[in-house]
């Protein structure tokens, strides 16, 4: 990374290096290029010449120094002024065992924000208190606890109540800045928890392991696009590792985190007309917004996260490459119940590696948000997806994808928002592979997840069937009520 930030104009970044093709620079501002502890804005003059801000200075504040007073900036380009940052305080929905490590990342940063915990469950409210209020990570075996985290319950509202008595809004204060860490189906639910306190002048970040959760979100929780939040996306590879207290945890290796803008209009972008158009053949920087800003400097300057910036369709790519390999390895290991090592030791299970790779691989190259970046037909071609799948099997062989441990936890697992993504992707494309169906190895794999989800219930006396003749003829009284286990 250091050859990305020599000292003084002109500045020529490496291409393919953090941006992977020379679009972005075309005359406008690139939001949020952070590397390490150096927090830097690059504007991109008319003349070809690149300028970058002084270490550690705020996001959006600082100009750079032009000469040319007409040639615009970003800040001096926006259609319209900003709006002021409402509060410094990051809220974290969720306390999966990622958002914990974010929490305490957070705490120990330099003039770090103040962070909330957000969760619905009223129990963890006592042992939050046992544990002193805060959050304990272990590293090469030394342990580390920071104190000044807050943590709040949030329970349902019934929003109805709120639009007749509007009074019941002043009593909990907006949220400027969300990280949501939810699991992905509970990630709507949640959200409808907190929606009275979001608005367009709000930032959500989204960082789970999945894809659809935005898209879902906009339709069940902020329909109107004028009026919802700002949406952020985002990855990490860290290893946390869950400890058996309730604000204990573990961190494995090193590892990374990038974060983009997402633009207001990226349902369109799904669809081949929106790419049609001239005028979208290059996709404009999206312009961020107050709290955009300052969470994406708060994440950049706490050490242990060392946040990157990416332009949204990048930070995509790489998000379905990775989900693409998970699309092959979670369901395979859930329907086999086996660790990821044993996938290598039985010939069949390579061919269905295979097969799946080369759906997959179809897929993802037909979707029209991709086609234009020139790493797509490397990273996304057949080939590729199954010896990267073939080598992560290989390094994580002695390991259990997270997949089969919600499946053995009993717990409902996200293979809706991975298999299922690329079935509806499929579907909307047109694409028809095995079997005549769209995504048809992919509505499979969902297929026998559920059913060993189902098994697994089922075992367990938990299982009900789903059947809806089944369910009215022993409403009716015409089976036995023995049938249903609760």
């Amino acid at each position: 990374m250091s050859a990305l930030f020599r000292r003084g104009p002109p500045w020529r970044p490496r291409l393919g290096a953090v941006f992977p093709h020379p679009r972005w620079f075309r005359g406008d501002h690139v939001p949020g290029l952070v590397a390490g502890s150096y927090v830097r804005t690059f504007i991109a003059m008319s003349d070809g010449t690149w300028w970058s801000e002084t270490e550690n200075e705020d996001i959006g504040d600082a100009q750079p120094p032009n000469e040319d007073q007409s040639i615009p900036t970003f800040h001096q380009s926006r259609r319209s002024p900003r709006l002021p940052l409402r509060t410094q305080k990051i809220h974290i929905l969720g306390l999966q065992t990622p958002g914990k490590f974010l929490a305490f990342a957070l705490a120990g940063a330099a003039k770090g924000p103040e962070v909330v915990l957000l969760t619905p469950r009223r129990k963890l409210l006592e042992i939050w208190k046992q544990e002193g209020e805060s959050i304990t990570l272990t590293r090469h075996g030394r342990s580390e606890t920071r104190h000044g985290l807050a943590l709040e319950v949030v329970l349902p509202v019934d929003h109805a109540s709120l639009t007749e008595d509007p009074s019941r809004l002043s009593e909990e204060e907006p949220i400027s800045q969300l990280i949501v860490n939810t699991t992905s189906g509970g990630t709507v639910p949640m959200l409808q928890s907190v929606r009275h306190r979001l608005d367009r002048q709000s930032t959500i970040l989204f960082m789970q392991n999945s894809m659809g959760l935005m898209e879902e979100v906009s339709q069940a929780v902020f329909p109107d696009i004028d009026t919802r939040p700002n949406y952020m996306l985002g990855q990490s590879s860290r290893t946390v590792i869950p400890s058996s207290t309730g604000f204990s945890i573990g961190l494995d290796g090193l590892g990374s985190m990038q974060v983009s803008l997402v633009p207001r209009y990226f349902e369109k972008m799904r669809h081949r007309r929106f790419f049609r158009d001239p005028s979208n053949a290059t996709i404009k920087p999206v312009e961020p917004s107050a709290s955009s800003q300052y969470l994406l400097r708060c994440l950049s300057r706490a050490p242990e996260i060392t946040a990157v910036g990416l332009p949204y369709l990048d930070l995509l790519s790489l998000k379905l490459q990775k989900l693409a390999v998970r699309a092959i390895i979670d369901p395979l290991t859930t329907t086999f119940d086996c660790r990821n090592g044993d996938l290598l030791n039985v010939s069949s299970a390579g061919d269905l590696i295979n097969r799946l790779a080369a759906e997959l691989s179809t897929i993802l190259l037909a979707m029209p948000e991709l086609r234009n970046l020139p790493s797509t037909h490397r990273r996304m071609n057949r080939v590729h997806l199954s010896k990267q799948t073939f080598n992560i099997l290989d390094r994580s062989a002695h390991e259990t994808s997270s997949m089969l441990r919600d499946v053995r936890a009993g717990r409902s697992p996200d293979v809706k928002y991975v298999n299922g993504y690329f079935q509806r992707r499929a579907k909307q494309l047109g694409i028809v592979t095995e079997g005549g169906h769209a995504g048809g190895l992919n509505r499979t794999m969902m297929s026998l997840v559920w059913t060993a989800h189902a098994l697994k219930k089922k075992q367990e006396g938990q299982f009900v069937p789903f059947d809806s003749k089944l369910a009215s003829a022993t409403k009716q009284g015409s089976l036995p009520s023995q049938m249903w286990q609760i």
